[in-house]
């Protein structure tokens, strides 16, 4: 005869997988950050740079009025809370929503820890619960706009996941606007929208290299070039088309989206082709290896354009998060094989 209640035991072992599930998510995200450390970096690099952008190049009128009020140390510590945790939502629905693949991997057990088994996937998906809203508490800290910003970044996370990462053409774009859109989050009314233009390209071109040469060999269907090249050539021209309306430089396009310094496009432009010629060069399969590489490069980004606008607190302020970017695709490079 069942029970109409459950029983003092029933009650207990809830209680205990609940505890354990609270206490487990902890070390999945210990886990977790050290698998994507420069993923990580990346994204604080990104959120950082358009807060001293904001403050220190943009216009009063294009500038995040929460930025100021917080000033520039709560700035940043907001604008990295909101980064990491829409980062580690990202990684944790990643790796449990793909643990199956992971683990026909040859190297994955190395990498990969929901896949091995060293975090459970109740666990890893706690605890990216737990940041994405860590992420979108920081995240009101910047305001209302800010937050709107954030819930549009979960909400492309959660399609890519579930849908978009099965159709290559988004599968490409996606991951790249979602970049773009998550370096609006300090800064949503920002018109130096260059950075955002360049990251798009930049991880666009990652992820077309991934699916070219990492997913190919995996029975994956191929990219559709035309519709990739369409999609990122309508991205870019809507976002410089947003800068061409909020800047208060000149009423002309050719100036409004050079930005307030012209000679900022250079340094960045001249490391995005050299990720393309270094991206070239890496062996076929070698997706794994890429993937954290482009990462780091978002860093080096972030202090190029810094650097060109005279902001050398900021330029400082990228150095560390570049070498633990650079040391995690070091790292990742010498524990992987090709697929």
């Amino acid at each position: 005869m069942s029970q109409p209640f459950p029983s003092d035991q029933d009650t207990s072992q809830s209680t205990n997988q609940a505890s354990r599930l609270w206490t487990a998510a902890p070390r999945a995200a210990l886990f977790i950050s050290a698998d994507h450390a420069a993923l990580l970096a990346a994204a604080v690099a990104q959120a950082w740079l358009m807060v001293f952008l904001a403050l220190g190049v943009e216009a009063p009128a294009h500038r995040n009025p929460a930025l100021e009020s917080l000033g520039l140390p709560l700035s940043l510590l907001a604008s990295a809370g909101a980064a990491l945790g829409l980062a580690g939502f990202a990684v944790a629905l990643h790796d449990v929503l793909d643990r199956r693949h992971d683990r026909v991997v040859a190297t994955s057990d190395k990498v990969r820890p929901v896949a091995s088994g060293q975090v459970a996937p109740r666990a890893a998906a706690a605890a990216g619960i737990y940041a994405l809203l860590g992420g979108l508490l920081a995240a009101g800290f910047l305001g209302p706009a800010s937050l709107r910003v954030a819930l549009a970044v979960a909400a492309g996370i959660l399609f890519y996941n579930f849908a978009g990462r099965f159709i290559p053409s988004i599968a490409v774009l996606l991951p790249a606007l979602l970049h773009a859109l998550a370096m609006g989050v300090p800064n949503p009314k920002a018109a130096f929208l260059w950075p955002l233009v360049l990251t798009f390209t930049h991880v666009a071109v990652a992820q077309w290299w991934i699916w070219r040469r990492g997913r190919g060999i995996q029975g994956k269907p191929g990219i559709h070039l035309p519709a990739v090249g369409m999609g990122w050539g309508f991205w870019c021209l809507l976002l410089l088309f947003i800068a061409d309306r909020r800047s208060n430089l000149a009423s002309s396009t050719a100036s409004a989206i050079v930005g307030p310094t012209g000679g900022a496009l250079v340094g960045p432009s001249v490391a995005l082709a050299v990720f393309v010629i270094v991206a070239l060069r890496l062996p076929q399969g070698s997706a794994r290896s890429l993937r954290p590489l482009a990462n780091a490069w978002l860093v080096l980004y972030a202090g190029l354009w810094l650097l060109a606008c005279n902001q050398m607190l900021g330029v400082l302020a990228m150095a560390p998060l570049l070498i633990v970017a650079a040391a995690a695709a070091a790292l990742n490079r010498r524990t992987q094989s090709p697929l």
